[in-house]
């Protein structure tokens, strides 16, 4: 059996049909292009070891990491805004 190289388009397209972006990509979920490549974008991980309460509903988290690599975030409720 001969191998076939696929040339597929980088990005998804929501603007055409399945037919009309043929060789793209129309739809996807936790993926990101890289170097035109699709990439499985990572999972979830446990933030820190410690059992926060917090008061109100969660609706902003934004998270980053330090020079020295050490991780933080902030997250903000309808009552208070919580940094870790």
């Amino acid at each position: 059996m001969a191998l076939l190289r696929l040339f597929l388009k980088p990005g998804i397209d929501k603007q055409n049909t399945e037919y009309g972006a043929e060789g793209g990509w129309v739809d996807g979920d936790y993926v990101r292009f890289r170097y035109g490549l699709p990439e499985k974008m990572g999972g979830w991980t446990e933030f820190g070891n410690t059992l926060v309460n917090f008061v109100g509903s969660t609706s902003e988290i934004f998270a980053w990491n330090a020079l020295d690599g050490t991780p933080y975030a902030a997250l903000g409720t309808n009552r208070k805004v919580y940094a870790l």
